[in-house]
């Protein structure tokens, strides 16, 4: 006297995840210089067991892209992630049937970061 769940989705499975990434170098200035650019597509999603409306992604589209300089064991990069600004749930977990709890992933981010190698 068990529950068929097999109507269910798979949590997490979309059909299909791509990526198409790109970089161009060059060597500048006594160090080396490129660009890096990439394209992520995850298809639409379930992210609880349940398969709750709540914690349903729709297809996703998310570009990020950086322009980058390294000089002996220090890099310099300027970047951006999600320039999409898309707006989708990182997670999301089914509380005792009750509610659905759920985090977004990260916004538009740009930033600066140096990298020294020792």
């Amino acid at each position: 006297a068990g529950v068929d769940y097999s109507y269910l989705h798979l949590r997490r499975a979309p059909k299909i995840t791509s990526t198409i990434s790109a970089v161009y170098q060059h060597d500048m200035f006594g160090g080396m210089g490129w660009v890096q650019g990439s394209w992520h597509h995850i298809g639409a999603e379930d992210l609880t067991f349940a398969n709750s409306p709540q914690g349903h992604n729709g297809p996703q589209d998310l570009v990020d892209a950086s322009i980058n300089f390294r000089i002996r064991a220090t890099t310099f990069s300027f970047y951006g992630k999600n320039l999409t600004k898309d707006n989708a749930w990182a997670q999301a977990y089914d509380v005792a049937n009750l509610w659905t709890y759920a985090a977004v992933i990260n916004p538009r981010t740009y930033g600066f970061r140096m990298i020294q190698d020792f």
